[in-house]
């Protein structure tokens, strides 16, 4: 019989305790959507019998950020519940390109392989593919 083996009572205690963590974890990715969205759901459904004219643009506000705010709950929670997301969540916010990018004041785009020095063209290049040499 394999329920007295005490290497498969550990095995089955771990995956339950994994099962309940993640029960645990969709619980409050689950609780924080509603608290989020459910505002915004009622505001829209009282707007579309009633009008907007009705509800102050601030309420709207207040209610369609807390509705936004949820994409925010997500790997907050993640990285509360899951030790490896929170590692990796971490590199990629304190990797040196990201931090390198975000401080650059330059805000375009350089395509892979490329600097973006690479992607917009020099005054003099402007002018020879227009077919002057530069010269005024």
């Amino acid at each position: 019989m394999q329920g007295n083996n005490p290497q498969t009572s550990k095995r089955v205690r771990f995956v339950l305790k994994q099962e309940v963590k993640s029960i645990k974890t969709f619980a409050l990715v689950i609780g924080a959507f509603l608290l989020c969205y459910t505002p915004f759901f009622l505001l829209g459904t009282y707007a579309s019998s009633k009008g907007t004219g009705t509800i102050p643009h601030d309420v709207i506000s207040a209610v369609t950020w807390l509705a936004f705010c949820n994409s925010f709950c997500n790997p907050v929670v993640y990285s509360l519940r899951y030790r490896q997301f929170r590692e990796s969540f971490r590199k990629i916010l304190c990797s040196p390109q990201t931090l390198m990018s975000s401080r650059r004041a330059d805000s375009r785009v350089a395509p892979l392989g490329r600097t973006n020095d690479d992607v917009s063209p020099s005054v003099n290049e402007i002018a020879t593919t227009n077919g002057n040499s530069g010269q005024t």
